[in-house]
């Protein structure tokens, strides 16, 4: 599904139903091909209510546009600017940067909220398992950090997703 007078393009439509049959996706596609609208897409028809996206914090404000212009379903869009704003516990899209999540203050109220979808845009800033940033929003293997793979569907975008050692 998506919103009166928007329609995906066909590789769109083909990622969004790739994402559909599986818990945790990829998106490794070039810059500009459209990994928002297809991150939203996934939400429009997995019909998600609680989606929490964490970007690079220069695109907050724009993932919050894409996200009134391509989601189906409406309701409260919350950006998390600082960290002062706090978490919203029931708006239906969150949105906060990678630094903000991976903070003790907001980082544990967004790990203990159920989410439907949690989109992780830029990826690529999550590589090196042993970074704080990592473990605080992907969990660590001593449990000291539960982050946010607990989520119904994870996905994961960045036009970069090759990386430049094996280890990463």
């Amino acid at each position: 599904p998506a919103p009166p007078g928007r329609t995906y393009l066909p590789y769109q439509r083909a990622g969004i139903g790739y994402a559909l049959r599986r818990p945790h996706t990829l998106f490794g596609d070039e810059p500009g091909l459209g990994k928002t609208i297809m991150a939203i897409g996934v939400a429009n028809a997995m019909e998600a209510q609680r989606i929490l996206v964490v970007c690079p914090a220069s695109v907050r404000l724009q993932w919050a546009a894409e996200v009134e212009r391509w989601r189906c379903l409406k309701g409260r869009i919350y950006p998390i600017l600082s960290s002062s704003d706090g978490v919203d516990p029931n708006a239906p899209v969150v949105i906060t940067s990678y630094q903000l999540a991976s903070s003790v203050a907001i980082g544990d109220t967004l790990a203990a909220l159920p989410w439907d979808l949690v989109i992780f845009d830029e990826a690529h800033y999550l590589k090196s398992y042993k970074a704080n940033r990592t473990k605080r929003l992907l969990g660590d293997f001593a449990g000291k950090h539960r982050g946010l793979m607990g989520a119904k569907r994870v996905l994961a975008l960045t036009g970069t997703p090759l990386p430049n050692r094996p280890r990463e």
